[in-house]
């Protein structure tokens, strides 16, 4: 978006140099005829000169972003990226309330973080379980008789036996100390868990927000351009019929330049607000 913004702002400063030049050679030759102050011409001149002087900055800037651009995706800084411009980006709002309940639904981290709050809940029910003792069932079943030899035996008496034991190392120190730490790592993930939700939910109200603010902000931009762009049209032309002075052509110009780069700015960010609020909902990928 900075790369595309940066293109779009050299081709309007390239043409507000061009208007700028013709404007310089006008206001020359008027003060020649006498219809134009040396204040003028001056004046007309130094326009041209920051005109200049703010294309050459905005190449540089573009050239630089451009060859960060190529090393951040591993090509040459050499490697020179022109970006087109896409259709922009645009999302449907929702209510703040069903937004913060779709990004408790789809953000990752939030679904990490209440992971980890059934971890240490488990780990709780085992350090509970890790303090009853041990215990085994013993049984045995015994026949006894009389006789020489088993097929001769008389088999006449059966004893069972059922019992339990009992193996355990009292008192449980350990075991209790891993209850009362298992207890607070239980209480600190969820302090943790509400923490985050909080986050989720003050970041969806601010990304909505900024999203209709830089809708709105683009409407006006796009208006006081076309009212700068008409305003400096119309300047040039009394300028160019002898009927306005070359303060106001000047003046105006100024504005379109200033309206220009505040429209290109608003476009740009407006983009940006777009992805960074699906991605606060969890939509983004």
């Amino acid at each position: 978006e900075e790369i595309l913004k940066l293109q779009r702002q050299i081709e309007y400063a390239q043409q507000t140099v061009e208007r700028l030049d013709r404007f310089n050679r006008l206001t020359q030759a008027r003060e020649k005829q006498g219809r134009a102050t040396r204040v003028d011409s001056l004046r007309s001149d130094l326009k041209l000169g920051n005109a200049r002087l703010r294309l050459n900055n905005t190449r540089q800037q573009l050239q630089s972003l451009r060859s960060e651009f190529a090393d951040l995706l591993g090509f040459s800084p050499d490697t020179e990226f022109k970006t087109i411009a896409a259709p922009r980006l645009t999302v449907d709002a929702p209510d703040i309330e069903i937004a913060v309940k779709s990004a408790l639904q789809n953000r990752l981290d939030y679904a990490q973080i209440l992971q980890d709050c059934e971890d240490t809940a488990r780990g709780v029910r085992i350090a509970r379980r890790n303090l009853l003792p041990d215990l085994k069932m013993i049984s045995r079943y015994q026949i006894e008789g009389q006789g020489s030899t088993t097929s001769e035996a008389k088999l006449d008496e059966d004893t069972w036996f059922v019992g339990l034991a009992l193996a355990s190392d009292l008192p449980l120190r350990n075991e209790q100390f891993a209850l009362s730490e298992a207890i607070i790592n239980d209480k600190t993930s969820q302090l943790r868990t509400e923490t985050v939700k909080s986050a989720i939910s003050r970041q969806v109200r601010q990304s909505i927000l900024s999203y209709n603010r830089i809708q709105t902000e683009i409407a006006f931009a796009g208006q006081n351009h076309r009212l700068a762009d008409n305003r400096a049209r119309l300047a040039r032309r009394l300028f160019e019929m002898g009927k306005g002075d070359s303060f106001s052509a000047s003046d105006a110009e100024d504005e379109l330049a200033q309206a220009e780069l505040q429209l290109l700015s608003a476009q740009s960010e407006a983009s940006t607000i777009a992805y960074k609020l699906k991605r606060v909902l969890g939509t983004l990928i």
